[in-house]
């Protein structure tokens, strides 16, 4: 009874704690993990109640309840604790795509004008499997270093037109780049490139990402 009586006392507190706070905070993934930490140890009390109730009544449909009271007391712990090694995958793999959607546009654009780079070159496998660093990290110089080679080129293009979206100004880049490596002459630009864009990193990130698309697709055409 001690015992019973220790645990229902240790997994209320615990259930109640983890579901006061469950619904602050803006970590989403920690949000989850405490709800599903603080259901799966709601179970285990339900568990220590209904033992309690076998021994103190001894009904007949208690017993074979038992176990899947603790097994959906485990599930639901280990749910909780994978919540976060998902969250980080997907984070991994977001930025890993991220990164292959880019590389085409920043790998012409710095053969263009390779003095944006701030490292020497490696293939798009390796920069891939094993980056300088954090893969967010290889994300933001990357776009750092389009961003750079974007200024550059702007002075070998007369755009007919203002840049408004991605698609001009992927075809403008494409233009730029090959005037550039024909040793075309620079000159003042008529229309900022480089104002084009996104509010914030994100934003930018995702902005430079429609651009590489259309780089690509201006290939093809």
């Amino acid at each position: 009874m001690v015992v019973i009586g220790t645990h229902l006392i240790a997994n209320l507190a615990c259930t109640r704690v983890c579901l006061r706070y469950s619904s602050l905070g803006s970590n989403r993934a920690l949000r989850t993990s405490l709800t599903l930490f603080g259901l799966g140890t709601a179970c285990a009390g339900l568990f220590w109640c209904a033992s309690l109730a076998e021994i103190l009544l001894r009904p007949a449909w208690i017993p074979p309840l038992l176990p899947y009271m603790m097994g959906l007391h485990g599930l639901l712990r280990a749910a909780a604790l994978t919540v976060p090694a998902a969250v980080r995958l997907h984070s991994v793999a977001t930025e890993a795509l991220t990164f292959h959607r880019l590389w085409p546009l920043w790998h012409d654009l710095a053969k263009a004008v390779p003095a944006v780079t701030l490292a020497e070159h490696r293939p798009w496998l390796l920069e891939l499997l094993r980056p300088r660093g954090t893969r967010q990290l290889a994300v933001y110089r990357t776009t750092v270093e389009i961003r750079d080679a974007i200024l550059v080129l702007r002075d070998y293009v007369r755009p007919e037109r203002p840049v408004t979206d991605p698609t001009a100004l992927a075809h403008l880049l494409r233009e730029a780049q090959q005037n550039k490596l024909a040793g075309y002459h620079p000159h003042t630009p008529d229309v900022n490139m480089a104002e084009v864009g996104g509010e914030d990193i994100a934003a930018d990130i995702a902005y430079l990402v429609q651009v590489a698309r259309a780089y690509r697709a201006t290939s093809c055409s």
